[in-house]
């Protein structure tokens, strides 16, 4: 049978990481091994995680973007690894650079590279749009239709999508809606979006040992006559929570 060798990327503390090598060690993942797993710094929490679920320590990389590094030198970096490991399939999970155009050409122009989204695309995506600022712009963006009195929308989403040559414009390939409650706060709905996150990307892996690579279809989640309002709490958010 063959086996994606799986590369998987991470800038934090690694919760998504965490649940494809559990579902791995449990036996979900049968097609798809988790190869190599590269942090972008040295005090990311994924690399003290990995070790805990004793992942192969010499499997586990610090490649750094340093802010005089070209894309094509960060890109050959990352090259170099994902060659030496024979990886043919990238999971992006809370990764936090760009990722250079020669990395994203080389997996197939992103078909074969997978990115973790906590929030509808592309609308509540782009450049300082990760971590809480997708839920915190989600909340203001809802309750700013209900304001309105436009309408009532109750429920947001988390995707997987291919990497893109910007920021969340890649095709979705999955994704599970996310119930919103009243008394939500950006932080509440971060926490129980994150699960269903962990069961996106697991899926979205089993579907690719499986050969469906994607598009999958999603609803229209904001529409022409509210695009001021979207721009409004795009807004907000980064202000109040963009680090």
């Amino acid at each position: 049978m063959k086996k994606d060798n799986l590369g998987l990327l991470a800038s934090g503390n690694g919760t998504t990481v965490g649940a494809i090598l559990k579902a791995r060690i449990k036996k979900r993942l049968k097609r798809v091994r988790p190869a190599l797993i590269i942090a972008s710094s040295y005090d990311a929490g994924v690399i003290q995680l990995a070790r805990d679920l004793d992942f192969p320590p010499r499997r586990i990389h610090v490649v750094p973007r340093h802010r005089d590094m070209s894309d094509v030198v960060y890109g050959r970096l990352l090259l170099g690894l994902f060659k030496a490991y024979n990886i043919t399939l990238v999971g992006q999970y809370g990764w936090l650079p760009k990722t250079p155009r020669n990395v994203i050409q080389f997996f197939d122009w992103g078909k074969r590279i997978i990115n973790q989204h906590p929030a509808p695309v592309p609308w509540f995506g782009g450049k300082k749009f990760y971590g809480i600022v997708p839920h915190a712009t989600v909340l203001y963006f809802v309750r700013a239709l209900q304001r309105h009195n436009l309408r009532d929308c109750r429920h947001t989403y988390v995707v997987t999508q291919r990497a893109a040559l910007r920021y969340n414009m890649g095709t979705v390939l999955h994704y599970k809606t996310v119930e919103i409650f009243p008394n939500d706060t950006p932080h509440t709905l971060k926490e129980r979006a994150l699960p269903v996150e962990w069961d996106v990307q697991i899926e979205t892996l089993e579907r690719f040992a499986s050969g469906y690579t994607g598009p999958c279809p999603v609803a229209q989640f904001v529409y022409p006559g509210e695009r001021k309002l979207l721009t409004w709490a795009r807004k907000v958010a980064l202000n109040n929570y963009a680090q």
